[in-house]
């Protein structure tokens, strides 16, 4: 029984029996790599129990991390690939750190 896994996206291709676990994390920068490793051990064993119970061929954990102050890690780009996203990484970057200074904004009541 795999306990405390809640991914942030789950996508299932019925007619390639794949699947894909995605989590999100927006760390402090300096954590970016370590929370990327984190994620991806996080959700072995729910992998390994999805190919089990669903008859899954291919179930893949793909981390997306980016850190508070727009830190990516050196992998980043393959994780968008697998997910055939077109995005740039600065759009993403951009997106996160928006995001940072509006909560910064909020916390100071700026």
């Amino acid at each position: 029984m795999v306990e405390h896994c809640k991914p942030d996206i789950v996508v299932v291709m019925k007619r390639e029996k794949s699947c894909m676990i995605i989590d999100v994390a927006v760390p402090g920068d300096t954590r970016v790599e370590g929370k990327e490793d984190e994620k991806v051990e996080k959700y072995q064993e729910l992998r390994q129990e999805i190919v089990k119970l669903w008859g899954m061929k291919k179930v893949e954990v793909i981390p997306i991390v980016v850190g508070v102050l727009e830190a990516v890690s050196y992998r980043i780009n393959d994780w968008l690939k697998r997910l055939e996203i077109n995005n740039k990484v600065e759009h993403i970057q951009k997106t996160v750190l928006l995001g940072s200074a509006q909560i910064l904004r909020r916390h100071l009541n700026m």
